[in-house]
């Protein structure tokens, strides 16, 4: 029955470090998909809040494969900047006995409140040391960890160390800082052009009304005018009439 067993245990084993690896591969896939849209900083704390809960533990314990002996399954490599300073700040907390600001939630959000000039600095030191990181796993040189290696590198380049305690405790309770605007994607699109202009088809003036006493005159000058008229036309007939006779 001995090599029945074996049989199973290797089996069983197989199983379970396929089932760890298609678990880890959704949680991957889930987080380039959210990233896609939303914030990689909230992804990242999103999915390590989620790996926290008692269910998703559980899940997790049933198909992760058996820890080698010795330790775990060894260091991983650096994303961002921001993971790098959440990895290094919560290391230096600790060993500074911070625990009161050892806190990821915390970490995240002085992360957004750091003044640009700042958050500039130490975004440039931790790029390059991702960079510098990731290429050592891939070579297998990686000797120590993170913050080991973020010494070396500011010891090479003689660049001052960056103190993660002092940042936490002095921008804790700035504001958030305001997100750059994104530039437009695409090529500029046409200005547009110009409304033509609308021409104001102004109507003449009205001609004043005439004040009363002027409206008066008139007709009175109109009637005069008329009287004349028939005494001229009266005259002229007794005039062709006696020229009859």
């Amino acid at each position: 029955m001995a090599p029945v067993e074996g049989k199973v245990t290797k089996k069983r084993a197989r199983n379970v470090a396929n089932a760890s690896a298609i678990m880890e591969g959704m949680f991957e896939l889930v987080r380039s998909t959210l990233t896609a849209v939303l914030n990689e900083e909230q992804v990242d704390r999103a999915i390590a809040q989620a790996k926290k809960l008692p269910a998703v533990k559980r899940m997790l314990a049933g198909v992760k494969a058996p820890k080698a002996a010795g330790g775990g399954g060894g260091p991983k490599a650096v994303r961002s900047a921001y993971m790098a300073f959440t990895t290094l700040t919560m290391a230096a907390l600790k060993a500074s006995n911070r625990g009161d600001l050892a806190n990821m939630t915390l970490v995240g959000q002085t992360w957004n409140k750091l003044p640009p000039a700042v958050k500039g600095k130490v975004e440039e030191r931790l790029n390059a040391l991702k960079e510098r990181y990731n290429a050592a796993l891939s070579a297998g040189t990686a000797t120590g960890g993170l913050p080991e290696e973020l010494k070396k590198l500011e010891r090479e380049t003689g660049a001052e160390a960056i103190d993660f305690t002092a940042l936490i405790s002095k921008y804790k309770d700035y504001p958030t800082q305001p997100k750059a605007e994104a530039a437009p994607k695409g090529p500029p699109g046409r200005p547009k052009k110009a409304d033509a202009p609308v021409l104001a088809l102004e109507a003449p003036p009205a001609a004043a009304a005439p004040a009363a006493g002027e409206k008066k005159a008139e007709e009175g000058d109109g009637k005069k005018k008329e009287r004349k008229h028939k005494h001229d036309k009266k005259e002229k007939k007794e005039k062709h009439r006696k020229a009859d006779e």
